[in-house]
């Protein structure tokens, strides 16, 4: 977790600054990075599917959206700073960072630890808040140019 979030912390550093060539999308380091979260969980954790996935399911999705919001705002506060030419680039990486704050502190916080629940619930963290990042830059981006 620690290595995603400097991965997406430097990706985002990079969008900051005008004037440097484009990197790859945040759709495309998104998708790396759950690939890389679910492989992973799948190989440092056992893997036993039980009745507790689906009762613990709506407990830790909703802590982990709930951390991820806060530092999501301070993510923002901090990335105001830069220059964005793809707003909808900068939300969903702001995301990812956001989710895998939220992630990381609930992981340490989850009674549950097996591969199959951490790999759904709470990787759908991380998920969650980068499309949610990415929604809210896109509609900034659209009420910046409205007139």
């Amino acid at each position: 977790m620690g290595a995603a979030a400097l991965t997406v912390s430097f990706y985002l550093r990079r969008q900051m600054v005008p004037g440097r060539a484009p990197g790859h999308p945040s759709l495309l380091l998104g998708l790396l990075l759950v690939a890389v979260l679910v492989g992973s969980i799948v190989l440092l954790f056992p893997w036993g599917p039980s009745a507790a996935i689906v009762s613990n399911e709506a407990s830790c999705l909703g802590t982990g959206l709930i951390l991820a919001i806060p530092s999501a705002f301070a993510f923002l506060w901090l990335a105001r700073r830069g220059v964005f030419l793809a707003h909808g680039e900068a939300g969903a990486t702001v995301g990812l960072l956001a989710g895998l704050v939220g992630a990381t502190v609930l992981q340490f916080r989850c009674p549950l630890i097996e591969a199959s629940h951490s790999a759904v619930w709470h990787v759908g963290i991380v998920v969650a808040s980068g499309l949610t990042g990415l929604l809210a830059g896109r509609l900034s981006a659209l009420r910046s140019t409205a007139p």
